[in-house]
């Protein structure tokens, strides 16, 4: 397998980053399914699932300026929200978020 040492994955804000951090305490399984998603991320960055632009909340293109939203399904019905772009012809996934399914159909309409 070769990986990509051009793709980047990062959090939107250190609030995030530590709440991922703190998983290893609070939900290890969860963790877990994180980190693996992400190191699939690095290999191929367009591995989840391009969201429509009808169905991105407001609050995403607003706050972060973007509407190439993607989804990652993980485990246990727990979804990965991302998107991606490019700074310094580097391909960036940037996470915005990670949520039970149920919340994920609340905030995009379903």
């Amino acid at each position: 397998m070769i990986v990509n040492k051009e793709v980047f994955v990062g959090f939107t804000d250190e609030r995030l980053l530590k709440e991922f951090n703190g998983l290893k305490f609070s939900n290890l399984a969860l963790y877990i399914y994180l980190d693996r998603a992400f190191d699939e991320l690095k290999i191929n960055p367009r591995c989840g699932i391009h969201l429509p632009r009808r169905i991105i909340p407001k609050s995403y293109k607003q706050q972060y300026d973007s509407e190439n939203i993607w989804k990652y399904n993980l485990p246990d019905g727990w979804r990965l929200i991302y998107y991606l772009n490019t700074e310094n012809n580097q391909l960036r996934v940037m996470v915005l978020e990670w949520l039970k399914h149920s919340e994920y159909e609340r905030r995009f309409n379903y």
